[in-house]
This record gives structure tokens, sequence and C-alpha cells, in this order.
């Protein structure tokens, strides 16, 4: 998937085959049918223009100007090579990471510590993020220092902060407000993470975090299956006959699911699929402890 910024061109390119490998050149670029879908999910072919050229050697380049933020869908279709279609999708922002400087350039110099709620110890490693207060431009970013600081430079104005550190820490609710009038310090302070307590010694509690390819939290469905076949002996224990959904949280991409561990099955090495967004993730067996991150999950190959 491309990233790209609202109001610049966006390029990207495309390969036409006979479907044996062998590269097709000079297709005439009016047998390519074009449909363009803006974030809202509203086709947008007549009024937001692409355009294509040949790039040689099979090669075929499309171009257009996103105008809003958020993902955009294109499929190109050609009748006798690809009449299914060829789709790519955009990451479209108003600002890249690219186009800014961590340090900032504002006439203020502002001092953010983190810490434990009730004055507890610093917090060292943890993300920040400063944007505008509809959380569209990012104007800084970086991580606090083994002090739990991060100094940068604002105007004075209204903004908004984003903390996170995963697995270590939570800093409820998010987004902060932050007011910069001259030189400014602020305190932030958040709790020590910890996920749910299993209901009983057979499940564990798996959790982890969702965001987009900008690193901001985002809410996605997370289906969770057990593989064929699905209905096991486990002692009485109530058993998946269904996916399972949850949905992550949309202010700081949290989530997690009660599952029974794997061992507890009859079967032998018992998995369960994870789809994100009806994206399938991979295979995993739930391991014997009361916790783990989804992150640290090792993916089973069956």
């Amino acid at each position: 998937m491309l990233l790209g910024k609202t109001g610049v061109p966006l390029p990207d390119r495309f390969v036409c085959d006979d479907g044996l490998g062998n590269l097709i050149v000079g297709v005439p670029l009016g047998q390519f049918t074009v449909r363009l879908w803006d974030p809202t999910e509203t086709e947008v072919s007549g009024t937001v223009p692409v355009t294509l050229s040949e790039l040689g050697f099979g090669d075929y380049g499309t171009l257009f100007s996103p105008n809003l933020k958020g993902r955009w869908s294109l499929v190109v279709y050609h009748p006798v090579y690809f009449p299914e279609g060829k789709r790519e999708d955009y990451d479209v922002y108003d600002q890249l990471f690219d186009d800014i400087e961590g340090e900032s350039s504002g006439a203020n110099v502002v001092t953010i510590t983190v810490r434990e709620t009730g004055a507890g110890p610093l917090v060292p490693d943890c993300t920040v993020q400063i944007f505008d207060v509809g959380l569209t431009t990012l104007y800084a970013f970086g991580s606090t220092d083994t002090a739990g600081q991060l100094i940068r430079s604002l105007d004075d104005g209204n903004y908004k902060v984003m903390l996170r550190k995963l697995a270590s820490h939570t800093f409820d609710p998010l987004p902060k407000d932050l007011v910069v009038s001259g030189a400014t310090a602020i305190i932030y302070e958040g709790d020590q993470f910890s996920p749910s307590t299993p209901p009983t010694p057979q499940t564990c509690v798996v959790y982890g975090w969702t965001h987009d390819a900008g690193d901001l939290p985002i809410s996605v469905d997370i289906v969770v299956d057990l593989v064929e076949p699905r209905q096991f002996t486990t002692g009485g224990l109530q058993v998946i006959k269904q996916a399972r959904t949850v949905s992550s949280a949309a202010l700081d991409g949290y989530w997690e699911l009660v599952l029974t561990r794997s061992s507890v099955y009859t079967a032998d090495s018992v998995r369960y699929s994870f789809k994100i967004n009806d994206i399938v993730m991979c295979e995993y067996i739930i391991p014997d402890q009361t916790s783990v991150n989804f992150a640290d999950l090792i993916e089973n190959v069956p």
C-alpha cells in the first residue's frame, strides 16, 4: 500500500501481461478502464482525473491527485488481459512524516514530562505526537529521554497530544490537551499497563493494539475462530463454535479477547485463526499463560 498527501499527485504503476508471464507493450491507453473511489467509498472516476501512461517493458503508470484524507482505491481493467481488474489502495494524509521535522521550529520552548500516576517514576521511551486540535496536522514528535522528557519548540496555541508506550503504560483518556503560551512545561501521567485477568485457569487473555500507516490508533474488527475441526472436548469448558469478533478502541487501538488455551483441548495442536478487517493474519497456538501480547504469538504453519 502506498502513502500519499492531499493535493499532491500520487503516482503508481501496474504490469500488463498475457497471464503466461509475457509482457504486453504498446497497449492503447484507451483500452484500459479506470475506476477510483475516495475515502467515503464514493466513486469519483468522473470528477478526479486519473492519467494513464506507458512506462515501457509492459509497465504502465497511473497518476491522480487525492483531495481527501483517508483510504483511496483504484482499479484498472483491461477486457482481454485482466478483466477482473488490478486494484491498489492508498492511505492519504494531510501531512507525511517526511514533511516535518521532529524538532519542530516554533517560537516557544515546550517541555513535556511523562510519569506514572501519582507523581510516580518517570516514563522514558514514550512516543509523543503533537497535533492540531483536529488531529489532522502533526507539528512535532519524538520519544521521551531517560528523564521522561521531550523538549520541542511550538508557537502559541492549542494542541492535542498522543502518548504511547505499548505493553508498558496506558494514558487514558487520549488525546491530551496542550495549551502553549510562551515557554510551557506540562506533565502527563499514565498507569502501568496490565491486561485483564482471565476468568479461569484454562483461559488466556490475548491483547494487542492496532494503528494505521501514519502510526495513529484506529478501530478495526479482529475476528478469531478455531481452525477446523471446530468442536473439541475441553472437560466441560465452553468451546468456541462460531467466530468471535472484537473491535479495537478508536482512541488507543487496544483490544483483548479471552481464549481457551490450546493445550486444554483433547485434539493435538489446536490452532486459532486471526483476521483483522477480513485480512487473514495467520494461525496461532494459544500458550499456557495468563496473558499474551498478540505481537508475541508465534505463527503456526499447519
